[in-house]
């Protein structure tokens, strides 16, 4: 899976584009997980800095955080470090392809956030991913994450902008109806200790998939129940998936 460079990292939450899409996304998460009477330790896939599961161990459950990322974990490890020293929350640095959570109890809920399952490179890599989210979950457990569609990549085809004293990001998004990668420029220059500015260029892909044809691939794995939906509404399933630029999988094992 793609792993995000030291300098992305350092500017992730700063960002509001990036960071702000966890502080937004992650309350009707937790309000899912409350009103569902959810148990267990929580699995926080491509987990990045940490944002999305604060929320969680402040409630009292114990979070377990994945992500490929090195540089994504250490600034995780400092937002959560008191909860780390309290065995509260774990890192652990793997590909969710291919990673194992042998010593913990199985999991009553598992999220991933902003595009993580488009960022995988193919749908074998999407059905391993599933596969060890399946075998991870308690029965009953859900396992909850968010894709673009196809018309979500097509409206992300422009131009975007951020800056302050400290950062500039232009992200430049490249896509056309048909394609089945998304590609995200992006250039940024970050103020060093000395007050100049280095910059970096990175490359981030969403994979474009029908949402239907994930499903199938979520039922197949073995969850009983999967329905589209709003993030506003959780619970809520809703129809033709494909015309809204966002959607969540609600998956139930």
């Amino acid at each position: 899976m793609q792993q995000y460079g030291e300098h992305m990292s350092s500017m992730y939450d700063i960002v509001e584009k990036w960071g702000g899409f966890a502080r937004a996304h992650t309350p009707s998460l937790v309000d899912f997980y409350e009103k569902k009477g959810l148990n267990g330790p929580i699995l926080d896939l491509c987990s990045g800095t940490g944002t999305s599961s604060l929320p969680f161990l402040k409630l009292g459950s114990n979070v377990v955080l994945i992500d490929h990322s090195p540089s994504m974990l250490e600034k995780a490890r400092t937002k959560l470090y008191y909860y780390i020293l309290k065995n509260r929350a774990t890192l652990i640095e793997a590909d969710v392809t291919d990673f194992s959570v042998e010593g913990f109890d199985s999991f009553g809920f598992a999220f991933a956030l902003y595009d993580a399952m488009n960022h995988l490179k193919n749908r074998d890599a999407l059905s391993k991913c599933f596969a060890r989210v399946y075998a991870s979950l308690k029965n009953h457990g859900y396992f909850i994450f968010d894709m673009n569609t196809r018309l979500g990549l097509e409206l992300s085809n422009k131009m975007e902008f951020f800056d302050n004293q400290e950062v500039f990001v232009s992200e430049r998004g490249i896509y056309s109806n048909g394609m089945d990668t998304a590609y995200i420029k992006i250039t940024g220059f970050i103020k060093t200790e000395s007050g100049n500015y280095e910059r970096f260029d990175e490359t981030l892909y969403n994979r474009s998939y029908e949402m239907l044809e994930i499903r199938s691939m979520l039922l197949e794995t073995g969850f009983s129940n999967v329905h589209f939906s709003r993030i506003e509404n959780l619970e809520v399933p809703i129809e033709n998936p494909e015309k809204q630029p966002r959607v969540f999988f609600v998956c139930q094992k």
